[in-house]
């Protein structure tokens, strides 16, 4: 039973990377403009320590489920009334985290309220002028300038 399940999970798995629609061409991580590439380096910044996070998960889990199994039970000692030195433990890491992330998004936000100036270059240039309309599951962009319509 155990076999059967584990090459259904792998299969499931193989067919879901297949289904991904792997391609190089991702939008989202191609910033365009100076806001776009403060908001993609706070997602770096997210996904990376999220990662370190899910590493030390991992091991520590590992490490007990080893270290505690089914086999290794002698050291369980289950009278125990607690531990104030792994209360605290868990306590400040969650609050390391949230300010590592609060910090950095917070910064960025309030760089990114103000936005960049306007170049003198670009001032002699007419702006573009764009109508949009939402109908429904679809947008209207209309160029009153150019006379276009975009769907």
């Amino acid at each position: 039973m155990k076999t059967f399940a584990l090459k259904l999970v792998g299969a499931f798995s193989l067919l879901l990377m297949f289904l991904t629609g792997c391609t190089n061409k991702k939008v989202v991580l191609d910033p365009q403009g100076p806001v776009a590439r403060e908001e993609y380096h706070l997602m770096v910044w997210t996904m990376i320590l999220v990662g370190l996070i899910l590493a030390v998960v991992i091991i520590l889990f590992i490490y007990f489920l080893v270290r505690f199994g089914k086999k290794n039970h002698n050291n369980y000692e289950p009278d125990n009334a607690g531990s104030t030195k792994l209360e605290v433990i868990w306590t400040v890491i969650p609050i390391i985290i949230v300010i590592l992330l609060s910090v950095p998004t917070v910064k960025v936000l309030l760089d990114l309220d103000n936005p960049p100036k306007a170049e003198a270059a670009s001032t002699q240039v007419k702006p573009l002028t764009i109508e949009v309309t939402s109908v429904q599951w679809k947008w209207l962009f209309r160029y009153p300038d150019q006379k276009k319509l975009k769907r």
